[in-house]
């Protein structure tokens, strides 16, 4: 490879890493997590840690076991339908990554 052509590469790797960075940045400003106390988390989430973050994951719930409003109600237990792209469960981040649920909230675990 020529030195040009390290340079190119070098250069779009520093303008992706600061891009990145700048993103996470601004991510961090605008996203404000309230805190639960670890004992009123659903069975859903066993046995959380304080501090941990715990999301609300929407389009994973099943009939009738969602957590709380969506679609013009308030309670949890109302979905009428199995994975509705409105209604939402608590799970861990890493349960939500891996399947076609979107993060539509987040709460720190506090001890309680």
């Amino acid at each position: 490879m020529s030195k040009k052509s390290n340079l190119n590469k070098s250069l779009l790797i520093t303008a992706a890493l600061l891009g990145l960075s700048a993103a996470n940045a601004s991510d961090s400003k605008k996203t404000v997590i309230k805190e639960k106390k670890a004992s009123s988390f659903p069975k859903s989430v066993s046995r959380p840690v304080p501090g941990e973050i715990i999301v609300k994951c929407a389009g994973i719930a099943k009939k009738g076991q969602n957590h709380c409003g969506a679609n013009g109600h308030t309670c949890g237990g109302k979905a009428k339908v199995d994975f509705d792209k409105n209604e939402w469960v608590y799970v861990r981040k890493d349960v939500c990554d891996v399947t076609p649920g979107k993060i539509v909230g987040k709460k720190r675990v506090i001890k309680g």
